[in-house]
């Protein structure tokens, strides 16, 4: 049996088969694009994203300035 039979027999024999390879190939295909994207923009924007500079302004609690105070 060849490769093309077995595909035909397992994808496109039926209409059912045709509708779920289809739903299956469009939700790969829109998380492959959706990663590869989300990777180009932070690659992109290293470093002025805020979780990339929120450390930076990170709030002072109670706590910090009891022990800034106390020494």
């Amino acid at each position: 049996m060849s490769l093309t039979k077995t595909v035909y027999n397992l994808f496109f024999r039926r209409s059912a088969n045709i509708a779920l390879a289809a739903v299956v190939g469009v939700f790969a295909y829109e998380r492959i694009i959706n990663k590869s994207a989300e990777y180009i923009y932070e690659r992109r924007n290293q470093g002025k994203l805020w979780k990339h500079v929120q450390p930076q302004f990170k709030l002072k609690t109670d706590e910090d300035e009891e022990e800034n105070s106390g020494s």
